[in-house]
């Protein structure tokens, strides 16, 4: 398990950021999309960045451990293979203004996009994806099942700080969103964001913050 995550990581120096027993019900779940080409997301980091070019660096992976058997009835997770990679360009491409929780539309509607694979497999698999991967979570065929996985999300150790990820309720995040693009580069500090002049910032790297934050002085860190 380490070793997998070390060569994805491309480091044997790494940081566990958190994890959790994740379960969904059938006959409870209520949260999953209706139509094949929707639901798709990233999930986020801490301060709020949109996807960084280099997703090995300064973004995290994301690994899944089995705990029942789940297959095309128990709600298996859809994700796009290899677009982690891209994510940077298709976002500065679409001009997505994410202020740091991404969904799409429309899947099918993003540029450089492969088809979705199914995600199934016995107690025991595991599945490792970048952060920057876009997935999405599917309705259960069969309302009697259940799904549980253990959660875990791993990053580099020397690029914790802007890629450590956190369970933030999602009205705290609606209100922090607009406070980061409007505030000092000092108090953005506060949250996780490095400070001016770090080798974070590169231009690509800016361009995405400035689509995602139109509102933001990107001055203060070009």
């Amino acid at each position: 398990f380490l070793n997998a995550l070390q060569q994805l990581l491309d480091t044997p120096d790494m940081h566990y950021h958190h994890g959790f027993v994740y379960v969904r019900s059938g006959r409870m779940d209520r949260r999953t999309p209706s139509e094949p080409g929707t639901g798709f997301h990233l999930d986020w980091a801490k301060p709020l960045f949109p996807p960084h070019p280099n997703w090995q660096r300064y973004g995290h992976i994301q690994a899944w451990v089995l705990l029942n058997d789940i297959d095309e009835d128990c709600a298996p997770v859809r994700l796009i293979p290899g677009m982690h990679s891209k994510m940077g360009e298709v976002l500065r491409e679409i001009g997505h203004s994410g202020r740091g929780a991404y969904r799409f539309d429309d899947i099918r509607k993003v540029p450089h996009n492969r088809d979705p694979v199914t995600i199934t497999g016995n107690a025991g698999s595991v599945l490792f994806y970048s952060s920057h991967t876009p997935h999405a979570a599917q309705p259960f065929a069969d309302p009697d099942r259940q799904r549980a996985v253990l959660f875990f999300a791993v990053g580099r150790r020397d690029t914790c700080a802007w890629t450590l990820t956190e369970k933030r309720d999602i009205q705290e995040r609606k209100r922090l969103g607009p406070f980061l693009a409007k505030t000092s580069a000092r108090v953005r500090s506060l949250f996780g964001w490095p400070m001016p002049g770090d080798e974070f910032y590169t231009p690509a790297a800016l361009e995405l913050i400035h689509n995602a934050y139109p509102e933001i002085d990107i001055g203060d860190y070009q």
